[in-house]
């Protein structure tokens, strides 16, 4: 099989030279960022408004998430702007 046949998928992934992160593929991410959202909208009402201090940092955080998940949406066939990567397995 070629590099050309492979393709990567989501989990733990390193570039050389950096520290290992983790890759989200394009269809993953949409419905992760789809549940996030959900669970944010249930408790819009709920629990936001009671929170506070590092609370409310941490729901910001989770909203961020929830943006950069939706930043690799193709929308009306217009690819988003991205850092490209080039795939070389390990054997």
């Amino acid at each position: 099989m070629t590099n050309e046949n492979l393709r990567p998928e989501t989990g733990p992934m390193e570039f050389p030279e950096d520290w290992p992160g983790i890759f989200i593929r394009g269809d993953h991410a949409v419905m992760y960022k789809m549940a996030i959202q959900a669970v944010l909208k249930d408790f819009q009402t709920t629990i936001k408004p009671n929170l506070s201090g590092r609370d409310i940092i941490q729901w910001t955080i989770v909203e961020g998430l929830a943006d950069l998940l939706a930043s690799c949406i193709v929308r009306d066939g217009v690819q988003p702007d991205t850092q490209k990567a080039y795939f070389q397995p390990t054997t």
